[in-house]
C-alpha cells in the first residue's frame, strides 16, 4: 500500500488522507501486532496523510456465548486498536459501522461471518436495547485518553 500511495504521489495524484476500514475479530485479534500497526501508521503520517478509522466493529463469532464474557473480549480489542491508533496524531476520525446490536450487519443471513452457535452478535457500543455496553466505556476511555489533535 505504501508503494501504491508513493506511485500515486510521484504522479502527481493528489491525496490527502487514507481510509482504513476497521473490521476487527475477537479471534483473530490475537494475531494483532501492535507495532506493525503503529509503523504503519506512522509510515502514513510521514507521507503527510491524514488517516480515517472507517467503519469500526468488532465481530464476535469465536467469543463466548456468555454475553458477559463476550462483552469483556469485544471491549479488549476496541481498546487495544483505538489505544495504539490515536497515539498517532494523524488519525484524526474514528467512525463506527453503527451503533447498537439491534441489527448490525455481522447478524445478516448474507454475512458468512455471523456466529456459527446462533445466538446474535454483539459487535457494536450499545446493545440491542440502546443500552451501553462495556465497549462503550472503553471508546470513551480511549478517547478522552488520547491526544489532542
Amino acid at each position: 500500500m505504501l508503494e501504491l500511495l508513493d506511485g500515486f504521489k510521484k504522479r502527481g495524484v493528489p491525496i490527502d488522507a487514507v481510509g482504513i476500514q476497521s473490521h476487527l475479530t475477537t479471534d483473530s485479534f490475537g494475531k494483532f501486532n501492535d507495532k506493525v500497526f503503529a509503523d504503519f501508521l506512522q509510515a502514513l503520517a510521514d507521507r503527510g496523510l491524514t488517516i480515517l478509522l472507517s467503519e469500526l466493529d468488532v465481530g464476535d463469532r469465536e467469543a463466548p456465548a456468555d454475553i458477559p464474557r463476550r462483552d469483556v473480549e469485544v471491549a479488549r480489542v476496541y481498546r487495544r486498536y483505538l489505544d495504539v491508533a490515536l497515539a498517532n496524531k494523524a488519525v484524526t476520525t474514528v467512525v463506527s459501522w453503527g451503533l447498537t446490536d439491534r441489527e448490525p450487519w455481522t447478524n445478516s443471513s448474507e454475512n458468512r461471518n455471523h456466529r456459527t452457535d446462533g445466538l446474535p452478535g454483539r459487535p457494536l457500543l450499545f446493545d440491542a436495547e440502546y443500552r451501553p455496553k462495556p465497549a462503550y466505556a472503553a471508546v470513551a476511555e480511549v478517547l478522552s485518553a488520547a491526544p489532542q489533535r
